[in-house]
């Protein structure tokens, strides 16, 4: 007698095969849609930093870099004599504490406010960080002319 073999076995090994591949296709199309989603907002999250350090940076320019005056424009702000530290909300809203803060501004002049010479170069750097872990999303050096009196 002849032995014959039963077709539902190829027919099986096919399926697991095709089976395999949808897998392993799915599997990378998922990937690529989760590193998409993560390009996506930090890339919302550095167009928002950009901004945020472009208004710091107009703002020290209107008010000649002298730290008090800026401090009297963000009044929810801290300023502690060389840095002034801006909280804002995951979604780029001014905070009044650092409790809730999903952001940070911080903007660091180079000398004390009372050691800034007149007629000399008033320095700063402005740094927007995530408040979470610290990792810095933009950084802005500015500079004015302080103008004497």
């Amino acid at each position: 007698m002849k032995y014959q073999r039963s077709k539902s076995t190829l027919f099986l090994m096919e399926l697991i095969i095709a089976i395999c591949f949808f897998a392993i296709t799915s599997a990378v199309c998922v990937q690529v849609f989760v590193r998409a989603h993560l390009i996506s907002s930090q890339t919302t999250d550095l167009n928002h930093a950009i901004a945020q350090a472009q208004s710091m940076a107009e703002a020290f320019d209107a008010c000649g870099g002298l730290p008090d005056a800026i401090g009297k424009l963000y009044p929810e702000g801290c300023y502690d004599g060389q840095t002034l530290t801006v909280a804002f909300d995951d979604q780029w809203q001014l905070l009044s504490g650092r409790d809730s803060a999903a952001y940070i501004l911080v903007l660091a002049w180079d000398q004390a406010a009372e050691t800034i010479p007149e007629g000399g170069l008033i320095s700063a750097d402005i740094t927007i960080k995530k408040a979470a872990d610290g990792a810095q999303i933009y950084s802005l050096t500015v500079k004015k002319f302080a103008e004497g009196a």
